[in-house]
């Protein structure tokens, strides 16, 4: 199996966070990103010598890419994820998925009609407290959890 190529939505903090990451991630190759910002797209191309587009739609209709992920304004979730879906691209989506449940909805019958995948990046889904809190959760060990506050 060859590697999954990844086309990145948005370049702003968050993806700054997410970047380095794909080096590291057997399988995974970034491949090329999207952001409205021309500085963002020229200090990617600089750091990652790799296309940057001015626009979704550009990303999503490149043949270089099998999947987009997502990491522009939550507003936008919706409208990013149809449109990778319309175009045959599998999704990663940062949280949350969307602004509300019918954009939830219209997100998951685009991925349904166009046979790909659509993933909700929960970012904390594997760190080691979370997990722990996870199985203590499922083994009953202090009764039925109904509010936790991680704060």
């Amino acid at each position: 199996m060859g590697s999954l190529n990844i086309g990145i939505a948005g370049l702003g903090n968050a993806a700054k966070q997410v970047l380095p990451c794909f080096g590291k991630v057997e399988g995974v190759r970034l491949a090329a990103a999207a952001d409205i910002r021309g500085q963002a797209r020229e200090e990617f191309t600089a750091k990652y010598k790799l296309p940057a587009h001015t626009s979704m739609e550009e990303l999503c209709a490149s043949n270089e890419i099998d999947a987009v992920w997502i990491e522009t304004p939550n507003h936008l979730h919706a409208e990013h994820a149809i449109c990778a879906a319309r175009n045959g691209k599998h999704v990663i989506c940062a949280k949350p998925l969307a602004a509300t449940l019918e954009e939830c909805d219209k997100m998951i019958a685009a991925a349904h009609t166009n046979d790909v995948r659509l993933l909700i990046g929960h970012s904390k889904i594997f760190d080691p407290p979370i997990r722990a809190i996870g199985e203590i959760t499922r083994t009953g060990r202090l009764g039925k959890v109904v509010q936790i506050d991680s704060w």
